[in-house]
């Protein structure tokens, strides 16, 4: 005997051959749960007949199947990028970054699918401002997202609660373990209870894993249900490292940086640790350590980032360097602290002379270097007379009083004392007697100790990185501005002017009045000397 089933849009139907008889069956078939129910219809009602239904009945449950889950009480309480909430509304303020949202925090509901579609449905009011909202599922948070879905938007109008729903469409096998919420409208607080979401799953065939490179690969299932693991081997090479670990291990996220469960061994003794072990698709982020944290390859893999590297591409640049593969049977050929190929001709280390761990055999710097505190000194002049000398800047927000106070010297010099020294460039202006100076004329004037500077509303002092102690003069790019006579003729020359104030008073050459040419006569020669030197401008 064999059966074979056939399918119309208008109505479903079974039809059945036995023993070269065709017979008709009509299926009570529900789109929502596709559980098959079949009646036989025979001449005769035989036992063949009922036997032939109830086998048929069997077969046609088996062949498809759906099961509908559903999660409530889901509410997004993790903020990320600027979004906030505060237990009611969830809020997308101005300046928040393009991307931000709110995250389901509650694992237990992973991962989801949606083989036959679902469906979102909540209560929803706003604080008075219309909010469009959406909720996306991704494969992994980040930045293991995809695949991923995106919902069509609603738009949450009025203040009093109303029901809201958001179907999904069939995603076929593919799983989710982010559940996400967006909210586009700026500024506009919007409230989501009741939030419960349903997944449909059928399935026409036995479920399991159909890859066949994975380490649990089942030849009977027809259906991959996302179950496949990997044997994935890591590999590290240490002979570059200069380390004689007792342990290595990887560790990462996966592991809570555990650095021991993802341990290593090195059994032939060649340098190269490695471990085997069972990983799930997706990817996998790590770096290596060694005894328990007693070292980490994380310096070595920023500078290489840095320097155009790829290996470690979780990475702000900075701080924090890791690496990340795509699970599947592979095998990795790491070097410690590298994205290069181990040459043992190379030897890494600090190569900065001025380095507290300055090594001389290095012909490879790995980012190690470590520097003694150093101590910045500025020592200011202040022309006049000052009761107390200040610094402002952007670190203390311009506010005159914030900033660091420098220390009276006794001759009209003023030091500040910055121990430790920035590590930063530094942007600053010098306060006297709450008083802050103004330096845009001396720019204009050709000077240069302002660059920062538009020339006409602004114009501040700059002290980079590692440049060294800095004197300066309040209010000026030069010296002091001593105003005076400056003619050393003149009865009151001041040698310490350089700004000469008209102020200059010079003896008489004679007691005779008028006598210019100085032969104690007042005569026609006298006269003569005036008229031929009348009108010149005397400097």
């Amino acid at each position: 005997m064999f059966y074979t089933l056939t399918k119309s849009r208008q109505n479903t139907a079974c039809n059945v051959a036995t023993y070269g008889k065709l017979y008709h069956i009509f299926i009570l078939y529900n789109i929502k749960s596709p559980i098959m129910t079949c009646s036989l219809i025979m001449p005769n009602n035989t036992l063949l007949s009922r036997a032939l239904a109830l086998l048929f009945f069997i077969s046609a449950s088996l062949f498809s199947y759906a099961q509908e889950t559903t999660y409530s009480g889901i509410e997004f309480t993790g903020t990320f990028d600027g979004t906030t909430y505060d237990g009611t509304y969830y809020t997308y303020p101005t300046g928040s970054q393009p991307w931000a949202g709110f995250a389901n925090e509650d694992v237990t509901i992973y991962p989801l699918s949606f083989t036959d579609g679902g469906s979102i449905t909540f209560t929803g009011a706003t604080a008075g401002t219309d909010a469009d909202v959406y909720f996306r599922f991704e494969y992994n948070p980040y930045p293991d997202t995809e695949p991923s879905y995106n919902t069509t938007s609603v738009t949450v109008s009025g203040v009093d609660a109303a029901s809201y729903s958001v179907d999904i469409p069939s995603q076929g096998f593919n799983t989710y373990s982010s559940f996400l919420l967006y909210v586009t409208t700026f500024d506009s607080p919007v409230s989501l209870t009741n939030v419960t979401l349903t997944t449909t799953n059928s399935s026409t065939g036995s479920p399991g894993c159909t890859d066949s490179t994975a380490n649990n690969y089942d030849a009977s299932a027809t259906v991959d249900n996302g179950s496949c693991t990997y044997d994935v081997t890591l590999t590290v090479d240490m002979n570059c490292s200069g380390l004689t670990p007792g342990a290595v291990a990887a560790t990462g996220p996966s592991d809570g940086w555990s650095c021991g469960t993802y341990a290593l061994s090195d059994g032939d003794g060649d340098g190269v640790w490695e471990g085997t072990f069972s990983l799930a698709a997706g990817s996998f982020e790590y770096i290596y350590c060694t005894d328990a944290w007693a070292q980490q390859e994380t310096s070595g893999l920023v500078a290489e980032m840095q320097n155009g590297g790829t290996c470690a591409p979780v990475t702000d640049y900075a701080s924090y360097a890791n690496r990340l593969i795509t699970v599947g049977a592979i095998t990795t050929t790491d070097t410690w602290g590298s994205c290069s190929v181990c040459d043992p001709s190379v030897i890494t280390g600090c190569t900065d002379p001025a380095a507290d761990n300055y090594n001389a055999d290095a012909t490879s710097d790995d980012g190690s270097c470590t520097y003694p505190p150093t101590v910045l000194t500025i020592t200011t002049t202040v022309c006049t007379s000052a009761s107390t000398v200040q610094m402002t800047g952007p670190w203390w927000g311009w506010d005159p009083n914030a900033g660091p106070a420098a220390v009276d010297n006794g001759d009209d010099t003023w030091t500040f004392t910055l121990d430790p020294a920035p590590t930063t460039d530094m942007e600053y202006l010098l306060v006297v007697d709450g008083v802050q100076e103004s330096l845009i004329q001396s720019m204009i004037d050709g000077g240069s100790c302002a660059p920062i500077t538009d020339y006409a509303n602004y114009a501040n002092r700059l002290w980079v990185l590692n440049s060294g102690d800095v004197a300066n003069v309040y209010g000026s790019c030069g010296g002091c501005v001593v105003p005076g006579c400056m003619y050393t003729n003149a009865d009151n020359y001041n040698p310490l002017a350089n700004d000469d104030d008209g102020s200059c008073i010079f003896p008489p050459t004679s007691t005779c009045i008028g006598d210019l040419d100085g032969d104690n006569v007042s005569g026609t020669s006298d006269l003569l000397a005036l008229l031929a030197n009348f009108g010149v401008v005397c400097p």
